[in-house]
């Protein structure tokens, strides 16, 4: 019995995380049990860069979904449950936990594209950071994710420097 479109889009979105910690020379592990909203761990093996400290690493929480515009200027809202919101603004962590948001086609047909010269996956994913932000009340909250924020090799290098320095990640680069 095949699995559900959830568990297909959950599986996809790892996938592309996956491809881009790969390109760019990191390492991702799978948390489990997974207790504290870490769907997966990358870290940079050694000292990532001079200056910086060895083991840098981050966290995200992996979210797929279907229902998020491409077109869109500047952001998008994305609605988390309470939850996760409190785990991603928790200002004590250590590791830095960031929210990836992948993007993928209505068509499931057209998640995965395979043939002899390419695999094509689409669309790809963005990071969100809301550590510090306040509380809430509420059983949901919409957070604020920055069109600018794509998950690239590039950008996840970018964030990892961020992290080996020990410094703040803000909620853009």
């Amino acid at each position: 019995m095949p699995l559900p479109e959830s568990d297909i889009k959950e599986l996809l979105s790892f996938a592309y995380m996956r491809a881009i910690a790969a390109r760019a020379g990191f390492r991702v592990n799978h948390p489990y049990p997974d207790r504290q909203h870490d769907d997966l761990h990358i870290d940079a093996c050694g000292r990532f860069e001079e200056g910086g400290w060895k083991g840098a690493s981050l966290d995200f929480q992996v979210r797929a979904t279907t229902t998020i515009p491409l077109e869109a200027d500047g952001e998008f809202g994305f609605q988390i449950e309470r939850a996760l919101y409190d785990d991603l603004r928790d200002d004590r962590r250590i590791v830095h936990l960031l929210l990836a948001v992948f993007i993928m086609p209505r068509e499931s047909d057209r998640w995965l594209s395979i043939s002899d010269s390419e695999l094509i996956t689409r669309h790809f994913a963005y990071w969100c950071h809301i550590k510090g932000a306040p509380p809430i009340e509420t059983a949901t909250r919409v957070v604020h994710v920055k069109r600018a924020n794509i998950l690239t090799a590039a950008s996840l290098t970018a964030l990892m420097q961020i992290a080996a320095r020990r410094e703040e990640i803000g909620d853009a680069l």
